[in-house]
């Protein structure tokens, strides 16, 4: 890491998976409907520790276009790049690594009032998407032709974490509109 600033290979990652997200929520057609927050959610931070909410800019991804808006909506997006990520903590117990980003980013969507969704990758391996239980329901709902269970690569229930590799979520996984879950009524039932 470079003295002052935050991991180049971290902001690169970033910058990524809003390219992808876009194309995702687009079908395809627009890599320019997110962009990475303000201080990498770093500002959301601050305003929640002077008991203020800038949910908007909550995560590492923000939306930049009224078509990303439902989506940041209902979650609050983590992007992790890390040489190791100890998945093996996931099996052996730990609380370093991915065990501690997952936590964090539970704590931070729920103070947010939405869900966690949050894109990792390690080393010489494929990318890796981590939803809770909540998030994974949005997107196994047969309503709308997304069989994402089909696709599940593993699932920690001490941690509450369903992991699926990104580039297959991206290909079955279906975006919903989000609306459904981001009236009070419903996010009240989520954050249950």
């Amino acid at each position: 890491m470079r003295k002052g600033g935050g991991n180049p290979k971290g902001g690169e990652f970033e910058r990524k998976t809003c390219k992808e997200l876009s194309l995702w929520i687009s079908d395809g057609e627009r890599d320019d409907l997110f962009w990475r927050s303000a201080m990498s959610g770093g500002r959301a931070t601050l305003s929640l520790k002077k008991d203020k909410l800038a949910s908007s800019q909550a995560g590492d991804v923000s939306a930049i276009d009224v078509l990303g808006h439902l989506f940041i909506g209902t979650f609050v997006v983590e992007c992790k790049f890390y040489k190791d990520l100890e998945l093996h903590k996931l099996f052996f117990g730990g609380k370093t690594g991915i065990v501690s980003f997952w936590w964090k980013a539970k704590k931070e969507a729920k103070a947010h009032g939405k869900v966690p969704f949050m894109v990792a990758k390690q080393n010489f391996m494929p990318t890796i998407l981590c939803l809770d239980t909540r998030g994974s329901e949005i997107y196994e709902n047969d309503n709308h032709d997304s069989h994402i269970d089909d696709i599940l690569m593993a699932y920690f229930p001490e941690w509450d974490l369903f992991i699926y590799i990104w580039d297959e979520f991206l290909e079955k996984a279906r975006h919903v509109d989000c609306s459904d879950y981001t009236t009070k009524r419903t996010r009240r039932k989520l954050l249950k």
